[in-house]
């Protein structure tokens, strides 16, 4: 059945819902309506100097894009394809788009662009064209356009910009606020430059460019025993407390647990201490091997952690992922829960942080988790190696390129022994957790390293390599 052209009307009465849809022009214009509710006009095509690979190019948004202008810079872009341009090139889809909406560069008789100028630009040439969320670089808009707006950028200078520092501080704005206006002022004085629209970039030197403080905090025992047990019966889902007892006994960041899919879980019998894998893919890890490949990463299953999965499989589970969505969708045809998806990692964040707070334990966060585990098994006398593995940390320096061994069986028993340990303070005296916390030479302390330390482990690995290897033959 043949497309029927999209029409002003239609567009207009497009709703957002659950999921991103995308309606059709019969030219090849596509109209892309994201859940967000944000409307943008774009193209999906081949790209002939990149092994026929598609891609996505986008125009524009809508209202602020008409159709009529649309299908017109898409009738331009689609013959300056056919004609052999780069399609990936910016400068290509800005020059037809400043074309078709008259938003040409002043001619060079003139003082050249203003401030307000460049932004629009850079907002057509790099913000739509890549597809990027207009809500952090709208700071250019609110911010600097009010005071900037028109004066020509090429007689921008630092003490305009040290001026422009005052007038935002007696508007209160907060110094986190201007840091991040002026990095994405100089992000896009830095694109401006590249693309020779402007002669230098006067935010170059951000005064509030603050260095980054690493992060030191973990979790004691207690503080486990206090949120995993929740003594107080604070309310928290079922499935929100089983995603929490996996961070901690996984090590895993927030979303690789959340964005956990079914067909990345594989449970095992227990026999011999193999309780199954999760597959962590590479789209959702921080870090890759030191070759650049982009290979998944395999995390032992422990038995408490294979429980939690089976349970969360049975109870939380939708067609696609573990931890399924619980959005609804409300289609002229039906009404109910998604059937695919994962759960909104911002309501998981905000739910946890609530539970924590209300423990008193709102300086921690969930990446803190991880740092718990290398930290607590350091402790234990596990070697340093060994624990980064286990959270997925790649080797650094020469060893990372000659040591491929990725220890699954030494790996196995450290995730079994880490999950035993967390499961016998939260079922034990709390003393041990206490004792353990505060570095007593108590019988608690003792008691509890001499179950679940590194040597402990290597004995009860070489007890069971010793039962299964063959006994050497008499000689006779």
């Amino acid at each position: 059945m043949p497309l029927k052209a999209l029409t002003d009307a239609q567009l207009k009465k497009a709703k957002p819902q659950a999921k991103e849809y995308t309606l059709r022009d019969p030219s090849g214009l596509i109209f892309r309506v994201l859940s967000s509710g944000r409307k943008l006009f774009g193209w999906r095509c081949r790209d002939a100097r990149r092994s026929n690979k598609q891609v996505r190019v986008f125009y524009g948004d809508y209202p602020d894009l008409s159709l009529a202008q649309a299908r017109q810079i898409h009738s331009l872009f689609a013959a300056a394809r056919n004609n052999g341009a780069d399609i990936q090139d910016a400068n290509v889809l800005a020059n037809i788009i400043n074309q078709v909406t008259e938003q040409e560069r002043p001619t060079a008789s003139t003082d050249g662009w203003t401030f307000k100028q460049l932004v629009d630009y850079y907002f057509q040439a790099f913000v739509d064209a890549q597809g990027k969320n207009h809500g952090p670089f709208r700071r250019l808009k609110n911010h600097l356009v009010p005071i900037l707006g028109d004066f020509y950028v090429d007689q921008i200078s630092e003490q305009t910009v040290s001026n422009v520092i005052e007038k935002l501080k007696a508007k209160k704005c907060s110094e986190r606020t201007m840091a991040d206006t002026f990095l994405y002022a100089s992000m896009m004085f830095d694109f401006a430059c590249d693309h020779r629209k402007v002669k230098h970039n006067p935010f170059k030197k951000n005064p509030f460019r603050r260095e980054r403080k690493k992060r030191t905090a973990f979790y004691t025992l207690q503080e486990i025993r206090l949120l995993l047990t929740n003594p107080q019966n604070i309310h928290i889902g079922q499935d929100y407390l089983a995603i929490m007892k996996l961070l901690f006994q996984t090590g895993c960041r927030r979303n690789e647990i959340i964005q956990a899919r079914r067909s990345e879980v594989i449970l095992g019998s227990g026999e011999d201490g193999n309780y199954g894998r999760l597959s962590i893919t590479s789209d959702r890890m921080k870090n890759m091997d030191n070759n650049g490949a982009e290979n998944s990463f395999d995390i032992p299953l422990s038995k408490e952690m294979a429980s939690i999965l089976r349970h969360a499989l049975d109870c939380f589970a939708n067609e696609t992922h573990v931890f399924g969505s619980k959005r609804f969708s409300n289609t002229a045809t039906s009404f109910g829960r998604v059937t695919s998806g994962p759960l909104c990692d911002r309501f998981v964040d905000r739910t946890l942080t609530r539970y924590r707070k209300a423990y008193g334990l709102g300086n921690k966060c969930n990446h803190d988790m991880r740092r718990t585990l290398e930290t607590t098994l350091g402790n234990l006398f596990y070697p340093d190696d060994v624990v980064s593995l286990m959270t997925g940390h790649k080797r650094q320096g020469m060893t990372g390129v000659y040591n491929q061994s990725q220890k699954v069986w030494l790996l196995r028993r450290c995730f079994q022994y880490w999950s035993s340990l967390i499961e016998f303070i939260c079922t034990h005296d709390e003393q041990y957790a206490i004792s353990f916390d505060e570095c007593l030479e108590d019988k608690y302390s003792t008691e509890l390293i001499s179950r679940f330390s590194y040597s402990t482990l290597m004995t009860d690995m070489q007890s069971r390599w010793d039962k299964h290897s063959p006994k050497p033959e008499k000689a006779f």
